[in-house]
């Protein structure tokens, strides 16, 4: 029934299928320009001194201590018609589809990927955060963040379980992988089908997430949490 329904309303839009470039996607081969320099998993002292360096929102006094605050610009919350899945037939059945998790044609979220992958390749530096999702051994998750600032990688250090004392990525092998590419917008949403120029997507088969147009920290945990 489920399926039937899909196909009636999203009739124009195909499933989900493999393809060589979905799969470097899924490998996510960043290509880094010389002098790129990519911060991993810092502490917290360390992020302070980031938030320094960079110049990152403002240090605001509060009745305990100095924190920082960051102005997201124009979105201060979700964009809830924003977000896209991308899904095979399969794992289409186990989705509650509606105007909040809509389908998104799997080549749209490719070319888009692609220029999220391409915006970090050409960043004189980013971060990556590793951890886990979920406390429960049994249904934690690994989970790996792209981010261009560093306090977007603060607010995944807050909201997710560390590793401890990894220094480096080593042997983690993410089970989710999302790519905030935040100042990439989608001029061509029109042609796309989509609701505006940014977007919140998800494959549900490569477990790739990217976000491009919204400074919204949100979203983040929300692609997780989903």
């Amino acid at each position: 029934m489920l399926r039937n329904l899909l196909t009636k309303v999203n009739r124009h839009i195909p499933f989900y299928q493999p393809n060589r470039f979905t799969s470097r996607l899924s490998n996510l081969s960043i290509l880094a320009k010389d002098n790129q320099t990519v911060h991993y998993n810092l502490s917290y002292p360390e992020i302070q001194q980031h938030y320094l360096k960079n110049k990152e929102g403002v240090r605001v006094k509060t009745l305990n201590d100095l924190v920082n605050s960051i102005d997201t610009g124009k979105y201060t919350g979700r964009s809830p018609k924003d977000k896209w899945l991308v899904a095979s037939p399969e794992t289409a059945e186990n989705v509650w589809w509606g105007q909040i998790n809509q389908l998104m044609d799997p080549e749209v979220f490719d070319q888009l990927a692609e220029k999220c992958l391409a915006h970090f390749q050409d960043l004189d530096q980013y971060y990556i955060y590793d951890g886990h999702c979920g406390a429960s051994l049994t249904s934690q998750k690994r989970v790996r963040f792209y981010t261009e600032y560093v306090w977007q990688h603060h607010f995944v250090k807050n909201m997710f379980i560390g590793l401890g004392d990894q220094k480096g990525p080593g042997d983690f092998m993410p089970n989710f992988t999302i790519i905030n590419a935040c100042n990439v917008t989608n001029p061509d949403w029109e042609r796309h089908g989509l609701h505006s120029e940014i977007f919140i997507a998800f494959n549900l088969d490569t477990n790739l997430g990217i976000i491009g147009g919204t400074h919204y920290g949100g979203c983040m945990k929300k692609d997780m949490f989903s």
